[in-house]
C-alpha cells in the first residue's frame, strides 16, 4: 500500500431505509434476502464511514426503519423476526411471486 493512502474505518449497518436517506458517502453493500415482517420492506446492507455511523443510523431511525448492527439482524434471522424472500427478490409483499 502507499504511504499516502489511508484506509477510512467503516461501519455496516442493516436497515430497510431507502438508498434517499444515505448520506456521507454511504453505500449498499448487498440487497438482503430478507423482508420486515410489518412493514414488507426488505433489508440492505450498507457500510458507512465509522465516524459518521450515529448519524447515518439517527437518520434512518427518524423516518421510522428499522436500523440494526449486523449481528443483531443475524440474531433476528435466527429467531424467525424478519420473513425470507423467496423467489424473485423484485416480488412484492403480498403477490402470488413472494409466496
Amino acid at each position: 500500500m502507499d504511504r499516502g493512502t489511508q484506509l477510512t474505518p467503516t461501519a455496516t449497518i442493516v436497515t430497510t431505509a431507502p438508498e434517499s436517506l444515505d448520506g456521507f458517502g454511504t453505500q449498499t453493500v448487498e440487497q438482503l434476502p430478507y423482508r420486515s415482517r410489518t412493514k414488507g420492506t426488505q433489508y440492505r446492507l450498507v457500510v458507512v464511514r465509522a465516524d459518521a455511523a450515529e448519524w447515518q443510523r439517527a437518520r434512518y431511525r427518524s423516518g421510522q426503519h428499522t436500523t440494526l448492527p449486523r449481528t443483531e439482524f443475524d440474531a433476528w434471522v435466527d429467531l424467525g423476526l424478519v420473513e425470507p424472500i423467496t423467489g424473485s427478490l423484485e416480488a412484492k409483499p403480498g403477490s402470488s411471486e413472494a409466496r
